[in-house]
């Protein structure tokens, strides 16, 4: 059988254009896709990188806060008490007698150091003499902190105030306890 010259042109054009979508479905297209899979992998490898430095940066500064909270305890009485602490404030501030309860909790943070904490209650006290409490017990230098201070007016006596205070500090841990 022979092909006429058109049949001819027309079996050659689309022989070519058949190859013509092979090379560019089994060639061209993988090699652009395992292209664009390894931008990707790039990518993500970059971002991933950024992400550890950050880490090692915040890591890093965890770890210089540990050591200077450590050296600020090496500081500290041995003997520190947080709940003697806010009582010798009390009695030297005249707020000893508005007392109503103080409880100690400890809460375990991490291996190396516990968060103690002491919830008080002050009853009908005044303002002045509350500030000045406060501003007694709030001690950098000792690691103690003020975490809430919840006011309201006294029931019987609206000059006066009724404040529950939760304060905490930071003691090293032990491994047989804890010690400051």
């Amino acid at each position: 059988m022979r092909l006429s010259p058109r049949d001819r042109v027309a079996l050659f054009i689309g022989g070519g254009a058949l190859i013509f979508y092979i090379i560019i479905g089994f060639g061209l297209y993988p090699l652009l896709d395992s292209n664009k899979r390894l931008r990707n992998g790039i990518e993500k490898r970059q971002k991933a990188a950024i992400e550890m430095r950050a880490m090692q940066e915040r890591v890093r500064r965890l770890s210089d806060r540990s050591s200077g909270l450590e050296q600020q305890l090496a500081l500290r009485s041995k003997n520190f008490s947080l709940f003697s602490f806010l009582e010798q404030k009390a009695t030297k501030n005249g707020v000893k007698k508005n007392i109503a309860y103080m409880k100690p909790t400890q809460q375990k943070s991490d291996e190396q150091f516990t968060h103690l904490q002491v919830e008080m209650k002050l009853q009908s006290i005044g303002l002045k003499q509350l500030v000045n409490y406060l501003e007694a017990i709030e001690s950098p230098q000792n690691i103690v902190a003020l975490k809430r201070v919840f006011i309201q007016e006294n029931t019987k006596n609206t000059q006066r105030l009724d404040v529950t205070i939760q304060v905490i500090s930071v003691e090293r841990v032990n491994n047989g306890g804890t010690s400051s």
